[in-house]
């Protein structure tokens, strides 16, 4: 074990990625644990999330740096938890809608920009070489999530209970939100408000684990499946080109597209491509096996190397 490691974690609402790296970038254990991302301090037991995540690396450490990109605003809840288990250590902490880090790690993909899109979204990227970060997204569950798992689950969740007035609740999206028991057609009363009751007690990361279910139907030829998938791809695509030019600069042509929402299949990447080309049709999505905790580490590696204290 290196004298000074650097851990490395990304967090978003649903998971926590973490990475032991050496001085010189080797990755010497992996783990996982809860997301600590959220819309304010206290809604979740941050703490026991971060001290899970470092015990699943099982090794014993003690970090020059520990670095986590963030896909919350509750910045300071986590760095308070950081700095009591590692005392001794550098702590950064730092909004992954800043787009530093991706930006920072997007010029080997010739990339000007990058969607994030996992259980929520937001996109950023820059109209020229220096110019300030754009960003589109980033909204939260409540007025945002376009082009996300969350965004996803609740169009299909909004369907179904459209569905469930109209008395044709069970026949929609057959096997999506299987914990739920649809009311049947003529429900009682009680019956509709047990299933409100229970839709209402989802968690955002339930709801967006709904995403594979929804695109394996769309696979199997279920239409409105099909469509809510055309959605998320279309919102995604306006995300990019919100944050690109209308013609690349250099050879920077490419959009990273990053998180688990992109791992639905290839049907959902042709998708997306299909939507961006009539937006931006000189830029496409960049689909290589790089993913956010990846540009995490290569950034924590360059904040370690920095000699002044890094300042957000």
């Amino acid at each position: 074990m290196p004298d000074r490691p650097i851990l490395t974690i990304d967090s978003g609402g649903s998971k926590s990625d973490f990475v032991l790296l050496g001085d010189t970038g080797k990755r010497l254990a992996r783990s996982s644990a809860p997301g600590t991302a959220a819309l304010h301090s206290g809604l979740l037991p941050v703490a026991e999330f971060l001290s899970l995540g470092t015990e699943r690396l099982g090794v014993d450490f003690k970090p020059l740096m520990v670095f986590c990109s963030l896909g919350g605003p509750n910045t300071a809840e986590v760095e308070t938890a950081l700095r009591d288990i590692f005392p001794a250590a550098r702590i950064v902490v730092e909004r992954e809608s800043t787009g530093r880090m991706v930006l920072f790690c997007a010029q080997r993909h010739h990339a000007a920009a990058a969607c994030l899109c996992g259980t929520g979204s937001v996109a950023f990227g820059q109209f020229a070489e220096g110019a300030p970060a754009r960003l589109a997204g980033g909204w939260g569950p409540v007025y945002g999530d376009e082009g996300s798992g969350g965004g996803l689950g609740v169009a299909a969740l909004k369907r179904i209970l459209s569905a469930v007035d109209a008395d044709e609740g069970p026949s929609i999206l057959p096997g999506c939100f299987p914990g739920l028991t649809r009311p049947k057609p003529g429900c009682s009363f009680a019956e509709r408000m047990a299933f409100k009751d229970a839709v209402n007690n989802l968690t955002r990361t339930a709801i967006a684990a709904e995403a594979p279910r929804i695109a394996a139907l769309a696979a199997s030829g279920d239409v409105l499946a099909m469509g809510l998938l055309r959605e998320a791809a279309a919102e995604i695509a306006h995300l990019a080109a919100t944050v690109t030019p209308p013609h690349p600069w250099g050879r920077r042509d490419a959009v990273l597209a990053l998180g688990g929402f992109f791992r639905l299949g290839k049907l959902f990447q042709t998708l997306c491509d299909e939507a961006l080309r009539t937006l931006r049709p000189e830029h496409h999505f960049c689909y290589e096996p790089f993913q956010i905790i990846d540009a995490a580490c290569e950034y924590a590696l360059h904040l370690s190397r920095e000699t002044d204290e890094y300042i957000d």
